[in-house]
């Protein structure tokens, strides 16, 4: 990251230097990939191994089939093809002829990708593309040009979700993202048109998401390749790459297929065809080559409560370190997660009271609930909890509920959720709020330091500010040097606590000399209350 002072410019320059100084020239040349893959398999002492297959249509859709589902591809960290998903599906309707037909004059941005040169080319359209894509390889004026990327049309988006399982779906019910703001949501439904030797270097989907793609149309003999490492193999690949000079971290290198093929972990091989919905694991490098014509792709990525705690506690610090983007905003992808998991708690438990959330209702916060009933004299409750009945004088142990399907997934989310949370929330923590000193003094015994009361900082859209310094995604509260507040530099928690921040700072106190305050830009009460029972129970927390 360079020195402990600057911004991200100057962090984000140093990053980029680095790497292109460790890799000057990692072009992947055409005749790197003639290779059989079916005789790559028959190799003795290969490292590769083919990938579980299942048809799509032998998908169970009670919950012990999606339990299955995420053992294999989130647990396992394996990738899964479900083979012949698009059976019955209107084929014509994702041709390239229909793409340029109906969509010819929208213009690609940063595409299409030159593989020769693995430089993002301007100025295209669709219709220009198609055109390249219906010449014969002999008159083209690119050998290589890759379509990928490309926004994915309307019709497309809602046919493909209309016909995929429930469980996969873009902005769905298990999808997380679906829970942010509609401004927050990332764009990323994108489609990948192909041709003979098109690839796609080595890579890992971004913030630990999980990856879905569908091949829905194809030459008779065109097909695409996947190599693919399972997470748990994820930083020796990474570290396999490093050794040739590259980084899964900015895709700038296609290992070779000879390379791969002595790797000291298993190479996960598929041959995705026409039909084939390809489900990639959080945090697997892959690498993708297109064969024997020309292919269309459907592609997104969906955040979980099954795969948000690798996004959390893992990737979002590799990201800090590599002063690269999030994207996705995964604190505020808890944050609004935890919400929506609570108001269908409520709903579940048949409260009828408002969420516990800012602006989720009318009357909605703490002061506004409604008191529970008060227990009936028949009933008591232990020290520990128990209840108990009392019936003909006899006192016996009320049996528990049975608890449903529905409300055992929901358990399962609230408890990843609000440890994710309330550890945000911890690191957020700059008293005397949002509590109050004395408060907090009288509650656990300990006496705080005097501190600034934060400036608040009226944001049109929350939740949008980045790190100056890391690129992070600043979910509430940040610093901000007041001599340079004009230009609106913000830095986050972890970065003045590490030293990172403004040249004009005189001391690594954050408050000392009154050069850097604190701010956010709204009220964030389940993180309070979160923070507050926490406390009650733990005492202190410690700081990471």
């Amino acid at each position: 990251r360079g020195s402990c002072s600057g911004n991200s410019s100057v962090g984000f320059v140093f990053a980029m230097q680095h790497l292109s100084a460790i890799s000057p020239n990692l072009i992947t040349q055409a005749g790197e990939l003639l290779f059989d893959v079916d005789e790559l398999m028959a190799r003795p002492g290969t490292s590769f191994r083919w990938v579980e297959r299942m048809e799509a249509s032998d998908i169970p859709s009670d919950p012990e089939g999606y339990a299955a589902i995420v053992q294999k591809v989130v647990a396992e960290g394996k990738p899964l093809v479900l083979q012949n998903a698009t059976n019955g599906w209107n084929r014509d309707m994702f041709g390239w002829k229909w793409l340029g037909d109906n969509y010819g004059s929208c213009e690609m941005n940063g595409s299409p990708r030159d593989n020769d040169t693995q430089k993002d080319l301007d100025g295209w359209t669709v219709g220009e593309y198609i055109d390249y894509v219906e010449t014969p390889p002999s008159l083209r004026s690119h050998p290589r040009l890759y379509g990928k990327d490309m926004e994915c049309p309307p019709e497309w988006t809602q046919y493909v979700m209309s016909r995929v399982h429930p469980w996969f779906v873009y902005r769905g019910e298990y999808d997380l993202i679906r829970d942010l703001p509609e401004g927050l949501q990332p764009l990323n439904l994108m489609i990948y048109v192909g041709i003979e030797n098109n690839y796609t270097p080595g890579h890992k989907d971004i913030c630990g998401s999980l990856g879905h793609n569908i091949m829905v149309y194809a030459d008779p003999d065109a097909y695409a390749v996947w190599f693919c490492v399972a997470t748990e193999d994820m930083a020796k690949a990474a570290e396999y790459w490093r050794s040739r000079g590259a980084s899964v971290a900015f895709d700038n290198y296609f290992m070779p297929i000879q390379d791969l093929a002595c790797a000291p972990f298993p190479v996960y091989v598929i041959k995705q065809r026409e039909g084939d919905f390809v489900l990639v694991p959080p945090e697997s490098v892959h690498q993708v080559v297109n064969k024997g014509g020309r292919t269309v792709k459907v592609a997104w990525n969906t955040i979980t409560t099954h795969t948000i705690g690798l996004s959390y506690w893992t990737v979002l610090p590799a990201l800090q370190n590599l002063v690269k983007p999030e994207v996705y905003r995964i604190k505020t992808v808890a944050y609004y997660g935890l919400i929506d998991r609570i108001q269908r708690a409520q709903l579940l438990c048949g409260n009828s009271s408002p969420p516990l959330v800012a602006g989720s209702g009318s009357g909605s916060g703490a002061g506004s609930r409604k008191r529970r009933a008060a227990p009936s004299s028949d009933d008591a409750t232990d020290d520990e909890g128990t209840q108990y009945r009392a019936c003909d004088g006899v006192i016996t142990p009320r049996a528990p509920r049975p608890m449903s399907v529905a409300a055992q997934a929901l358990l399962h989310d609230l408890g990843e959720l609000i440890r994710i949370v309330r550890h945000i929330t911890f690191h957020e923590t700059i008293l005397p709020d949002p509590l109050s000193c004395e408060r907090w003094t009288n509650t656990f015994k300990y006496e705080f330091p005097q501190m600034p009361v934060p400036v608040r900082r009226s944001d049109p859209e929350p939740h949008t500010r980045t790190c100056d310094w890391c690129n992070c995604d600043i979910f509430n509260r940040s610093f901000t040097c007041m001599p340079c507040r004009k230009k609106d530099v913000d830095y986050c928690c972890l970065c003045v606590t590490d030293g990172r921040g403004c040249k004009k700072r005189k001391t690594r106190t954050t408050h000392n000399g009154g050069t850097l305050w604190v701010r956010r830009s709204r009220d964030v009460p389940c993180c309070d209350v979160l923070l507050y029972a926490s406390f009650r129970q733990r005492g202190r927390p410690q700081r990471t």
